[in-house]
Parts: C-alpha cells; sequence; structure tokens
C-alpha cells in the first residue's frame, strides 16, 4: 500500500523576521526556500517523479522562472519504499545543503576573532524537521491528508531536543554577548574583535578593511545564524546571475523610488548621470574603494517604473507600466540622497587614517552634500520635499484551506496537483510584478509575499497581486468543475513606515495589517497602517470588493492638486465629533446619514464651487469611505495625502521648460 508523506520544515516567520538588512530579510527567505527544494528533490529523487503533490514545480522555466517553495511537502511513496527511510534520507540531502551554503559562507569570514566550530553548530540546530506518513487507500486520498494533517500537528507539539553545549564550546553558562539581532543564540565573534576595532579607531588605522572582514559594525554582535544571512547574502550575490538574484537595497532607496520616476518623467536622464558619475568622481579623489562604491551605487538591472499616473490617466488609475533601466552605469543608491545621511554613509566608506584631521573629513562632507543638494536642485526638489516613507507588502491567501478540501474531496490528488501548479504560477508571477512597480521581492511561495516597496506604486502593485491571484485560482476551480465552491481571495496588508525606523518594526506593522485585513468581514480585504514619524497612527482597511484604490486615489488627486485642503481631515473630525455618542465613541445609527451629509458639506466647502467635477467626487468618496466610524474616513483622507505626496514627487507638474 502506498503511504502519504507530509514534510513541514520551520522556523518560518520569526527566521525571515530577524534582519537589519533588505538582504538579510531575502536571504533568510531564500535560504528556506532553498532547504525545502533540496527536501523535495530527495524525495522525488527516490520515489518518482510524479510522486510530489505539493511544491507543483521544482525548476520552473529557466532560473529566472524558478518558484520558491514552501516549507511544507507532500508525496506519494510507493512500495516497496519506506516513508521513514525516506524522510530520513531527505533530511540528510537537506543537512548537506545547508552546510555547504554555511561553509561558502563562512569562507568569507576571517579567521582570527571567529569561533566557526560553534556557528557551524548553531546553523546545523536551526531547522526543525517534521514528518508523519499515513497510509494511502485507494479513492481515499483527502482523507488520508487530513489525517496526516492532524499528525503533524500533533507531531510538532512533541519536541526532540538536543543536548546543550558547555560553556566552554559557547553553550549555556558561556559569558558571551547574545545576537543582536533576535537576542537568541550566543555571538560567535570574540569580543577580542570589539577591542581591536576600538584601538584602531583610536589610533587612526584602517578600521573599515577589519570591519568588512566580519561584516559587522561598530557594536553589533551576530550569532552563527545571523552571520549565515549577513555573509550568505553578499556571497550568493556574487555566485548568482543577475536575472536569478534581484539586487537588494536600503529601506532609504526603496523610499526614494518616486525620485527615479521623476527623472525618467522629466527626461533628464543624461543629466542625472553625468551627475551621478561626477559624485563617483569626487569619491575616488577621497580614495574611496570600489567596494565603498558598490555600496552606494546600484547595478544596471536594477529597474525603475515609471507608473501611468494615477489620475491624469484615466478616472479608475489602471493605467498602464513602462520599465526603464536604472540610470546609467552607477546609479545611485537612495541613501546618498538623503542628506542627513550622508556623514554615517562617509563613516561606512572612507577609509581610516592617521593622517586624515577632523578639518579633512569636514571638507570631504561639504563636497558631498553640496553635490548631492545640487543633484536635487536640478530635479526642482530640496532635501525637505524629499520622500521618506515606504510601504512593507504582506499578502495571504483567504479560504485556501476550505478550498484544498473541497478539490481533495472532489478531485483527490490530480486535483491538489493543479492548485499547487497555479500557486507555482503565481509565485513565479510575484517577482515580475514587484519588480516592475520599482520594488525589491522578499519571499513568494505559495499564497504568501513579502515585499519592500514605494508610495508611488505600492497600491499598484497589490492591487495586481490580488488580481493575478484571483483569476488564476479561479480558472484552475472552474477547469475542475468546482467554479461554485468559495473562490480563494488574497488579503493585502500594508506597513508603512519611516526610513530610518527600524525595518523589523515596519515589517510587524505589515504584519499587523494583513490581520487587519483577514478581520474585515469576508476577508478578500485590503489593510494599512501607517506609522507616523512624529507618533502618530493610521488604521485603514476596506474590502477589495469597494475598489479601495480608487477610493485613495480619487483623494489623492484633490488634495494633490490643492483642490482640497491639507486640513480637510481635521475639519472633518472637527465637525462630526457633537453626533458621536459620549457613552462609547461610537457614532449612533441614526445619525448615520446625517453625518454623511454634514461630512460632504464640510469637504465641499473647501472646494471652488463652480468646480462639480470636484463636488461630485467629494460626494462619491463620502459614499464609499463612511463605514459608521468618523476617524476610518478621516484616516482615508490622510493616508491618501501621504501617497498622494510621493505621486507629487514623481509626477512633477509639466513645465513650459525643462529645468538644467
Amino acid at each position: 500500500m502506498c503511504q502519504l508523506l507530509l514534510v513541514s520544515l520551520g522556523p518560518i516567520q520569526d527566521f525571515i523576521a530577524s534582519a537589519r538588512r533588505c538582504q538579510d530579510l531575502w536571504f533568510g527567505s531564500w535560504l528556506l526556500s532553498e532547504l525545502a527544494r533540496a527536501t523535495a528533490h530527495e524525495i522525488q529523487r527516490k520515489a518518482g517523479g510524479d510522486c510530489l503533490v505539493f511544491p507543483g514545480s521544482l525548476d520552473g522555466v529557466g532560473d529566472a522562472q524558478k518558484p520558491s517553495v514552501a516549507n511544507k511537502i507532500l508525496a506519494i511513496v510507493p512500495e516497496p519504499l519506506s516513508p521513514s527511510q525516506l524522510a530520513t534520507d531527505a533530511r540528510h540531502a537537506m543537512d548537506d545543503a545547508l552546510d555547504v551554503l554555511a561553509d561558502r559562507a563562512f569562507r568569507e569570514v576571517a579567521d582570527r576573532w571567529f569561533h566557526r566550530d560553534i556557528a557551524m553548530r548553531q546553523v546545523r540546530d536551526l531547522i526543525e524537521y517534521f514528518w508523519v506518513a499515513v497510509p494511502l487507500q485507494d479513492g481515499q486520498y483527502a482523507k488520508a491528508r487530513d489525517l496526516a494533517e492532524r499528525a503533524l500537528a500533533a507531531r510538532k507539539n512533541v519536541r526532540s531536543w538536543r543536548q546543550v553545549l558547555p560553556a566552554i564550546q559557547g553553550g549555556w553558562g558561556a559569558h558571551v554577548p547574545k545576537s543582536s539581532l533576535d537576542g537568541l543564540r550566543e555571538s560567535v565573534l570574540d569580543e577580542g574583535l570589539y577591542d581591536e576595532i576600538t584601538r584602531r579607531e583610536v589610533n587612526g588605522l584602517d578600521v573599515q578593511t577589519l570591519r568588512e572582514r566580519y561584516f559587522v559594525k561598530r557594536s553589533e554582535r551576530l550569532c552563527g545564524i545571523g552571520l549565515l544571512k549577513r555573509v550568505g547574502s553578499e556571497a550568493e550575490e556574487e555566485l548568482a546571475s543577475s536575472r536569478r538574484r534581484p539586487a537588494f537595497h536600503s529601506t532609504s532607496h526603496i523610499a526614494s523610488a518616486p525620485l527615479r520616476t521623476r527623472i525618467a518623467a522629466m527626461d533628464m536622464e543624461a543629466e542625472v548621470e553625468t551627475s551621478v558619475s561626477s559624485l563617483c568622481a569626487l569619491l575616488r579623489e577621497h580614495r574611496v574603494s570600489n567596494a565603498g562604491l558598490r555600496r552606494l551605487t546600484v547595478r544596471r538591472t536594477d529597474s525603475v517604473a515609471l507608473v501611468a499616473h494615477p489620475w491624469r490617466d484615466g478616472p479608475d488609475g489602471k493605467g498602464t507600466l513602462e520599465t526603464r533601466p536604472a540610470l546609467g552605469r552607477e546609479a545611485l543608491d537612495g541613501r546618498l540622497l538623503y542628506v542627513e545621511q550622508i556623514p554615517a554613509l562617509l563613516d561606512e566608506i572612507l577609509p581610516g587614517h592617521a593622517e586624515k584631521s577632523i578639518e579633512k573629513r569636514r571638507k570631504i562632507e561639504a563636497a558631498v552634500t553640496e553635490h548631492v543638494r545640487g543633484l536635487l536642485h536640478t530635479l526642482d526638489l530640496s532635501p525637505d520635499t524629499l520622500p521618506t516613507y515606504y510601504a512593507t507588502l504582506l499578502a495571504d491567501g483567504d479560504n485556501m484551506g476550505k478550498a484544498l478540501d473541497d478539490v481533495g474531496r472532489a478531485r483527490g490528488m490530480d486535483g491538489h496537483r493543479k492548485v499547487a501548479q497555479a500557486l507555482d504560477y503565481f509565485s513565479m508571477r510575484c517577482r515580475d510584478i514587484v519588480e516592475t512597480h520599482a520594488g525589491s521581492l522578499i519571499y513568494a511561495g505559495g499564497d504568501d509575499v513579502l515585499a519592500l516597496l514605494p508610495l508611488h506604486t505600492v497600491l499598484a502593485c497589490a492591487r495586481k497581486l490580488h488580481d493575478v491571484f484571483g483569476k488564476k485560482l479561479k480558472e484552475v476551480l472552474v477547469e475542475l468543475g468546482l467554479g461554485e465552491t468559495t473562490l480563494p481571495t488574497l488579503s493585502v496588508g500594508l506597513g508603512i513606515g519611516h526610513h530610518l525606523d527600524d525595518m523589523a518594526d515596519v515589517r510587524a506593522l505589515a504584519k499587523e495589517a494583513e490581520q487587519k485585513a483577514k478581520a474585515v468581514e469576508g476577508k478578500n480585504a485590503l489593510a494599512i497602517l501607517v506609522q507616523m514619524r512624529s507618533g502618530g497612527r493610521l488604521e485603514w482597511a476596506k474590502s477589495w470588493d469597494s475598489n479601495p484604490v480608487d477610493c485613495l486615489h480619487r483623494w489623492a488627486r484633490l488634495l494633490a492638486t490643492d483642490k482640497l485642503s491639507n486640513k480637510a481631515a481635521y475639519d472633518l473630525e472637527t465637525a462630526l465629533e457633537p453626533l458621536v455618542s459620549p457613552e462609547n465613541g461610537t457614532l449612533p445609527e441614526e445619525l448615520t446619514e446625517a453625518a454623511k451629509s454634514l461630512a460632504t458639506a464640510v469637504l465641499q466647502r473647501k472646494i471652488d464651487s463652480k468646480d462639480d467635477e470636484a463636488k461630485s467626487m467629494v460626494k462619491d468618496g463620502v459614499d464609499r469611505g463612511f463605514q459608521g466610524r468618523i476617524d476610518l474616513l478621516s484616516q482615508e483622507l490622510q493616508i491618501a495625502r501621504l501617497l498622494g505626496r510621493a505621486c507629487a514627487v514623481a509626477f512633477p507638474e509639466p513645465k513650459s521648460r525643462r529645468l538644467v
């Protein structure tokens, strides 16, 4: 009798989330996907080419189309193979793949202050590997899968604990600082390294070279896992082709993407390329190494999206996209456009020399700052008008469990394979969708997506992901004759934060937004949470059925074109506050229509009485946005204003003459 084998790898979210840089975040998700791929490959090799149910595909079409592999693998084990032996062999294949990746990464770390043996032990103890197998009788696939899922949940409650290392081997009791990323494991970099860094800084020696050999900042401690992420992300970038491995940049680079769109929109590539080349030449004059310059420039393959204007190119904001390459051979990383970051960036890229006086350092800083200000002036911007917020997008499928149960009962294993292929198709499309919208895709596997995006494209990207997911899953269910079942949808959470905020905090904001989207009645929603730099917080959520992107674009159009005052949101709350019940702070249902009429009147008073189109847009916006809460419409206006500002940077108003 055949067996149904279910394998699960973990941890997932906590491991991916513990990162300080975009590349580290990407490498965590990439590593788990590659380990799941190695596990699935071994199962497929031993059990036959058609044994896998999930994932639907391991290799895709070429490296550029290789789908991510989720952490759960479902396979059929034919007789006379032993599922226990197969699961063990797959575990060994996964361990071997992890050893190869760790060894390749740790070769880049200098040996003197690095406890390599402890780091390798921490890495080998990283992955939780669970498996269960149940008999698969003819025609009983759905029942067997349900039993396997329940058995796996029970197995995860019975952990296999390994012996703790003694203190002399870096285990419990060792007086060693914990990792700066998550505080879970001991640092594998000897404290003598930090004494050496301090000594060299005091004596003016070349401390930058020392830092680059250990991949840490002055006070940063890393365990073996954190160091694997940090070093592995850079090692894999060197090994992989540009099509397979996208360039990941700082959150500042993501936030500054509207500037790159502005350059393309103003047809100023030549001027800016000349300015960038001149800046790079200036840095080279001050002995900045090629490695230092690579931290400030992006590869030619980095793309910038020129998005159709959300309100200038059609009333629904569904304009087409045109992708243009990055500007020149040495396109600028967005960090350098923020003058307040220039001192810290120079600390990273300038070599330390005893003969370099404080006065000389100030001259370098002043020269770079003056050059950046000149570049911004060329773009008709000032440091105060730069976009400073970006979005973390987190998406997850709705009703996938129910849909899989329905497909399994009605169409069995073959039905699940078709669903798996549809999910692979979606995950392969995610990279193109995100990168076309000037974002960085961190993870796309199954129905999960994690990405970083600029504000002027994030709404269009979220809608595109939602539409592609829903359309593909609907096609498969209709093909299987299950069009009447509950169709899976995609709920999207957007966490918007300042580019200088901790990336982990913004990702946690996106996770909370995703949960709020799923809490909307019927799920299938878009939720946005904004943490303002000043401390304020905005929360907003709407079903995709209500066209939330169009709602925000309409308000953004009115605010960005100054047809509606930036104070409109606050005036609205002030006017409606007397209608709120003092007992529970909510608006009585019987006053809803009166409140809508008052809101419309308050907002229309801010508009030119002869502008019938704007007045109609206000009425329509109030009708769509008013859901019994006065703060919801107000926060919708504030979020639209933030997004509209990014669009104003990306799409400058036409001028009679071009800036030079």
